[in-house]
């Protein structure tokens, strides 16, 4: 789905759609090898090598077209449901857009890891660890378009099937190829589309602790020591046009109304009431010269190019109890404290007045956190457990949100963004380097029952309830802004509408403070010959959580939810454990959410999705003797029952579903070997 539009008489319509198929090919080559050293007690070293190569080759084919965003006609005899939204409808003078696209991806990964401990005398250890990695990725998005030949239209009958998503019935065949060709069917200026995107991805880093045990007392042993973490991503971005004819007298434009003979064959799709549709390879007319690539510079392609360095440097101080409370209970747990410096900075390309490239924009930050924190455990007779936790808890922003890069024009209309404007100012769109992080004070309060059987199997039943306070969140915002450190344009002679100033307002990602995060969770593990000694080897295991939030994501005032937030998560297992035989049956649930989804380009997005129900099933065998001692077989199959992910137009309008995916079951099976 495009989305929904206004209809007539007050109701709401559906604006386009999208109807697509991915098919993926996945392959992974990977090799590990760890060496270990100890010549004596008081002295041992290892070594970790790890590279990995992942290739993935996705094909996604599909139609998209316009209703109420193109050119369709709206007939009369549509249906319209309690909520306003038309469930029922038949469109004419659609034209649909034909998609066979590619998009490739090549992933190497490399990460060595060197760790030395040394034990000094009979109370103190020193271990030291040395790390680097690095991660390149390259990742292209080919679009190609087709389309119906003669005016390229169809009448279209659009429904809300009551599975959640919606159902599209052509009058006209997308799958034979006579009747159709390659051309610019939506009207876009363009035959076809390539963007190619290259991540570099370093990390290097240093750790060295240094503990001390103690025979006695109230603290079992402290430990402390410093750690720096160093790490530099780069992202660029080269994207194309792709013409099936260049314009002579402006090779950087397609010929309007060009066209070439479809290529494809008769294939099934029997997706969103299409059955059939003609496919061909992408990657074949982009080798065989079909199209000619023009190469397209733009504010928003600008934007995609830069790199960040971060330095992380903590330095903390831990110590462990270990003691009793008089005769009947037990105290341990740990009190410490870290003090984490960080320095930011990010290079970007910063566009002025709508020009496709810019100059390189360098800004940073250099802040530091404390964060405290206390666990502490009370065990009792008859195995109850009381856990008490607080804790500054601190989670690092995105990267892509702390690029430099930025966009500055000059708005024609009143308003810039979400600001009515009194004045001419200058108005821009982009990152913020100067980003610090989420930050919030954590309480975790709990109470565990262990147990165990006649059969020495062993479980528990726990309750917890926890609350995080926000001290600091990030958050989507316009605020005012000095732009003296770009490179503005001088007013040009005759331009009325130019700012007095160097002063505006800035869109991108900034610190916000205030909201809290609390809920419940249940959770146990049962073997049932609790119950009854026949049920050994059986049992079942789960938890239920209820979660509750007052954050405002998108800043104060605002009503969408937090990204990943479910108010209601559960999870259960029932297993069989026994003899070699392992076997498990899963599900696992949540309700509606607010989740991430990468749009066009494969930028980041949020969409609303309703709940979800997935369900696993596992089975294991392990040979414990005989030739065979030390094999084990087993057979995973992963969402038995095809649970589609779906979102809609807000979380509480199921009635009006925008993107449903079904992913299919995965059946994985193998064997392993233990020496």
């Amino acid at each position: 789905m495009l989305g929904y539009a206004d209809g007539p008489n007050g109701t709401t319509v559906v604006g386009g759609g999208k109807i697509y198929k991915f098919d993926n090919n996945n392959k992974r080559d990977g090799a590990m090898l760890t060496l270990q050293y100890r010549p004596s007690d008081i002295y041992e070293t290892s070594l970790d090598l790890f590279y990995s190569k992942f290739r993935r080759s996705e094909v996604k084919s599909g139609v998209e077209f316009g209703t109420a965003w193109g050119q369709g006609v709206l007939q009369p005899g549509y249906t319209v449901n309690g909520n306003g939204t038309i469930t029922d409808s038949t469109w004419t003078n659609v034209k649909p857009v034909l998609r066979a696209d590619s998009n490739p991806l090549d992933d190497r990964l490399f990460s060595l890891g060197w760790n030395n401990k040394w034990q000094l005398g009979e109370h103190w250890t020193l271990s030291q660890d040395l790390s680097t990695s690095r991660v390149d990725r390259d990742m292209d998005f080919l679009e190609t378009y087709a389309g119906l030949r003669g005016d390229g239209t169809a009448t279209l009958r659009a429904t809300v099937d009551p599975g959640g998503f919606n159902r599209f019935a052509f009058d006209t065949s997308f799958n034979d190829p006579d009747q159709l060709q390659m051309i610019d069917a939506g009207n876009w200026s363009q035959d076809g589309y390539l963007k190619n995107f290259q991540v570099e991805d370093r990390i290097t880093a240093g750790r060295i602790d240094l503990s001390r045990s103690f025979d006695s007392g109230f603290i079992e042993s402290i430990s402390f020591g410093a750690n720096e973490t160093i790490r530099k991503k780069e992202k660029s971005s080269l994207e194309y046009k792709l013409c099936l004819q260049v314009d002579p007298a402006s090779p950087a434009d397609c010929v309007v109304g060009a066209s070439a003979p479809f290529p494809g064959q008769p294939t099934g799709f029997s997706f969103g009431g299409i059955d059939g549709l003609a496919m061909f390879d992408a990657e074949t007319l982009l080798r065989n010269g079909t199209y000619q690539l023009v190469r397209k510079n733009h504010s928003d392609i600008a934007a995609k190019n830069w790199s960040i360095r971060e330095t992380v440097d903590t330095v903390y101080a831990q110590a462990n109890i270990n003691t009793d409370l008089g005769q009947h209970v037990v105290l341990r747990g740990n009190v410490g404290v870290q003090w984490v410096r960080t320095d930011q900075s990010s290079s970007g390309i910063n566009t002025v007045e709508g020009s496709d490239v810019g100059d390189t924009g360098v800004s940073g930050a250099t802040y530091s956190n404390l964060l405290p924190s206390l666990n502490l455990s009370f065990g009792f007779p008859d195995e109850y457990y009381i856990r008490v936790g607080a804790s500054r808890q601190m989670q690092r922003p995105r990267m892509d949100a702390m690029r430099a890069s930025v966009d500055v024009n000059i708005p024609m209309s009143p308003i810039c963004h979400n600001i009515s404007l009194t004045e001419p100012v200058w108005c821009g769109e982009g990152g913020n380097p100067k980003l610090k992080p989420w930050l919030a004070n954590a309480y975790d309060l709990s109470l565990e029952k262990y147990f165990t059987t006649e059969a020495g199997n062993t479980g528990f039943l726990g309750a917890a309830y926890f609350y995080k306070d926000l001290l600091n969140y990030i958050y989507t915002d316009t605020r005012p802004f000095d732009f003296a450190g770009y490179a503005l344009p001088p007013q040009a002679p005759g331009q009325v509408i130019y700012p007095s100033g160097t002063n505006g307002y800035l869109k991108g990602e900034f610190n916000g403070e205030g909201g809290t995060l609390r809920g419940y969770e249940l959770s146990f593990s049962v073997p049932l010959d609790l119950i009854w000694s026949g049920l050994n080897g059986f049992g079942v295991l789960g938890s239920y959580s209820v979660t509750d939030t007052s954050i405002s994501p998108n800043g104060p005032g605002t009503s969408e939810r937090l990204p990943g937030w479910s108010k209601y998560v559960s999870s259960a297992t029932a297993y069989y454990e026994r003899g070699g035989f392992s076997i498990r049956f899963s599900q696992r649930s949540r309700s509606k959410y607010r989740g991430e989804s990468r749009g066009f380009g494969a930028d980041l997005g949020y969409e609303d999705f309703q709940g979800e129900k997935v369900q696993d099933a596992q089975v294991n065998y392990d040979f414990n003797d005989g030739t065979l001692k030390g094999l084990s077989l087993y057979l995973q199959v992963s969402n038995i029952g095809d649970e589609p992910a779906r979102s809609t137009e807000s979380v509480d309008s199921e009635s009006r579903p925008l993107k449903y995916f079904e992913y299919g079951k995965t059946i994985l099976a193998g064997f392993g070997y233990k020496f």
